[in-house]
């Protein structure tokens, strides 16, 4: 088997002894050996450090793309509201909707809160995982600097939403409380009934009951159980561990999503920036609610314009991030990779890193142009 190395050398050698042009024959002879990033390849090197810097040029630049295409299907949508072409312009939409506005004797007035925007916890610890071979994918902590949307195995200050519960549930129980009664059940009794039952299994009542229940009555319920709940029983979380899904902050490890900062695990100093611009490239943001200082609710095109706008300025929030993201990655690049690079690699691997270095100098200067532009779309549109 002849080596990666080998096969190199044997092409130099080649490339110098003939008169063909040395520089176009290695220029091939690289592509071939080192894989293409512009693909959606990060295995450049077979290094998890080195590759994994690769890996977060192709997550932002996927990102960038997703956010994109939710933009312009916003974009669609307004467009086909208001009877405009496909080439309409942000500039031509924003007219559009001024007049619509001013046909339905509403003044374009619009305030609204910030989108609120989830970075996904796991894509900090499988990429912690994968750029630091010395991490134990089992002992990854990820803390969550906010809203932890997921399980917090440490204090959960807020709500805590625990699977069904066989016992009182000291909070709201989502789903149906089962309570053993001798009163009228308004939902399903499971025992006798003095009335009417409208489903029997023998002499026992398994449906709604017209009189007095005498057994376990079953009712589905968005509060408070004093039975047991089969769903989800929310409780306050003042502060404690919350071995179910905790809705609030969490001062320990969260798995799920986060609505705030994603504080990465310890990981190689030579990781930590790819690991933070995978899990920036994963925010996800929801439609802010749009007020226009009256009710809109009963002017269907006003309606379907509000709903399109709050998808654009989510949309734009997640750019945001990405171009932040995006903008601190590049300083990575430009600092601190090759120094990365020459003290993992050998000097064949090295070449081909440096040579998609460069791509991916190029790729990521293509999604920045593209996440201003999705930027500039929410100002066109709503300034």
């Amino acid at each position: 088997m002849v080596s990666r190395k080998g096969l190199t050398t044997a092409a130099l050698l080649f490339a110098a002894s003939t008169s063909f042009n040395s520089c176009g024959f290695l220029q091939d002879c690289m592509d071939c050996l080192c894989g293409d990033i512009t693909s959606g390849t990060a295995g450049v090197t077979g290094n998890p450090k080195v590759d994994s810097f690769f890996q977060a040029v192709i997550a932002l630049d996927q990102s960038t793309t997703y956010a994109n295409v939710k933009m312009e299907n916003a974009l669609s949508d307004l467009r086909a509201v208001l009877g405009l072409p496909e080439t309409a312009s942000a500039a031509e939409i924003r007219t559009a909707i001024d007049a619509a506005f001013a046909s339905a004797s509403i003044t374009f007035d619009v305030s609204y809160e910030p989108a609120v925007c989830r970075a996904d916890v796991d894509v900090a610890a499988s990429a912690a995982a994968e750029c630091d071979v010395t991490v134990d994918p089992g002992e990854i902590d990820v803390h969550c600097q906010g809203h932890c949307e997921g399980t917090c195995s440490g204090n959960c200050t807020g709500e805590c939403r625990l699977p069904s519960v066989s016992a009182y549930c000291e909070g709201a129980c989502h789903g149906s409380c089962w309570v053993d009664v001798s009163a009228t059940c308004y939902g399903t009794c499971h025992g006798t009934c003095s009335g009417a039952c409208s489903v029997m299994d023998g002499t026992t009542c398994n449906g709604s009951c017209e009189g007095t229940c005498t057994g376990r009555c079953e009712a589905a319920v968005e509060g408070g159980c004093t039975g047991e709940c089969h769903g989800e029983c929310t409780i306050s979380a003042t502060p404690g561990e919350c071995s179910g899904h905790c809705e609030a902050s969490c001062e320990g490890s969260c798995e799920g999503s986060c609505e705030g900062t994603i504080e990465p695990p310890t990981v190689d100093a030579d990781c930590r920036a790819s690991v933070e611009a995978r899990v920036e490239a994963s925010v996800e943001c929801d439609p802010p609610e749009l007020d226009f200082g009256v009710d809109t609710s009963g002017v269907a095109d006003i309606v379907a314009i509000s709903e399109a706008m709050g998808r654009v300025l989510a949309v734009s929030a997640e750019a945001g991030a990405i171009r932040d993201a995006l903008n601190s990655y590049v300083t990575t690049l430009n600092t601190a990779a090759e120094a990365v690079f020459q003290g993992e690699l050998s000097s064949t691997d090295l070449a081909c890193a440096l040579q998609q270095l460069s791509a991916s100098q190029a790729i990521l200067a293509d999604s920045l142009t593209t996440l201003n532009y999705i930027v500039s779309v929410e100002v066109a549109l709503m300034l």
